[in-house]
């Protein structure tokens, strides 16, 4: 989790701009290659204030071992999580729900 401010840096001749997104979306973009077969990276926006933005975060998987699919499937579990302990923080590990109806039909009917 990175939860510190944010920095900016600059280098003569290099323009950067931010990207913002909600908790619950995500996109599939191609990275050169994956330091780690898996890295998740969560990070914390603050507004000026100092009061809490949000949380954006980013799935890098290798591509010999993860097909794009699966990697969404994986975010879209971790952000159900997140979700689900931030509506109620006092759920016991065993209520919380990783898997989507829909994969629950598909698993049970199969």
């Amino acid at each position: 989790l990175q939860n510190t401010g944010g920095a900016t840096l600059t280098l003569p001749g290099v323009e950067s701009e931010t990207e913002s997104g909600t908790a619950t979306s995500a996109r599939l973009q191609p990275v050169a290659a994956a330091k780690f077969d898996l890295d998740l990276t969560v990070t914390e926006h603050f507004a000026e204030s100092g009061e809490s933005q949000g949380l954006s975060g980013t799935v890098i998987a290798a591509a010999d071992l993860f097909d794009p699919g699966t990697v969404a499937a994986l975010a879209e579990r971790f952000v159900r999580v997140l979700e689900t302990v931030a509506a109620d923080a006092d759920l016991h590990l065993s209520e919380i729900g990783i898997v989507s109806e829909k994969e629950r039909r598909e698993v049970v009917t199969g």
